[in-house]
């Protein structure tokens, strides 16, 4: 191999944590969006059904916890330089953590793993062999 592509070579490796970082985020973001769409949690467990006395006060939209579309809206799921990626979910959204944990009048309805997902994983390390063979 020469200098010139090796220089190439290493150009292109340099700039695979960045790619991956940015395809990924995009991915975890969908993901994250979709546990409202199915009303689960991103593990898979179905979300409690609204209490009756809750949808006798009109509380019983389809998909739940979309009101207002805030919560939904509050998941932003961004690469950061270099490698890596930040997830934010219910931020300035005091309620945000009453969902997630529930409360004594209202179960819980998470939204947001209780740690990387296998598919997540799977998902980057695809990416990453993907990026690697090029």
């Amino acid at each position: 191999m020469s200098l010139r592509a090796l220089s190439s070579r290493v150009r292109r490796l340099k700039a695979i944590p960045s790619r991956v970082s940015a395809e990924f985020a995009e991915y975890v973001q969908t993901d994250l969006l979709r546990t409202f769409d199915a009303e689960t949690t991103p593990e898979g467990a179905g979300w409690a059904p609204y209490a009756p006395r809750s949808i006798a006060r009109g509380r019983h939209l389809t998909p739940m916890l979309t009101e207002t579309l805030a919560l939904r809206s509050s998941i932003d799921v961004r690469p950061l330089p270099g490698a890596g990626i930040r997830i934010t979910a219910g931020a300035g959204l005091p309620y945000a953590a009453l969902h997630r944990r529930g409360t004594s009048i209202m179960p819980a309805r998470d939204f947001f793993p209780k740690s990387f997902l296998p598919r997540w994983e799977a998902t980057l390390k695809g990416m990453i062999e993907r990026e690697w063979s090029l």
